[in-house]
């Protein structure tokens, strides 16, 4: 986290990666845990890697930040909606892969649930090239 410089990246150093949506905090689920929505279809930055890992994270501090720890809430849902996903519109297999890396290798113990809606068929192939 001290390398990535977590700390120092701010709303107008990643506003342009999430301008379409793409990854926001929306909410909490009915057990009170931030959800971290992720919509991939909405992926518009394809050539900035680092940019697109700088939003995510910022994000996932975002999450961690709405959770209420005094009330046991140190945990968030993730909602991957693959509504529309394709080819065509997806992240690079890199920054898929780096996607993943940072969810388990800096938040594993902050993830109470990962959901994936609307995932198209071939997704279960794309699945198994990323994982870890």
């Amino acid at each position: 986290r001290e390398e990535f410089g977590v700390h120092a990246i701010t709303g107008s150093m990643v506003q342009s990666n999430g301008a379409k949506g793409k990854t926001h905090v929306a909410g909490c689920d009915t057990e009170g845990r931030p959800v971290l929505y992720m919509r991939p279809a909405l992926e518009h930055a394809k050539n900035d890697h680092d940019g697109n890992l700088k939003h995510l994270v910022y994000q996932l501090e975002l999450a961690c930040s709405a959770m209420d720890e005094g009330n046991g809430i140190g945990k968030m849902l993730v909602l991957l909606d693959c509504k529309d996903y394709s080819a065509f519109n997806s992240p690079p297999m890199k920054t898929s892969r780096a996607t993943l890396t940072i969810l388990q290798d800096h938040y594993p113990e902050r993830l109470g649930k990962f959901v994936i809606v609307d995932a198209p068929w071939y997704f279960h192939a794309f699945y198994n090239a990323i994982y870890p």
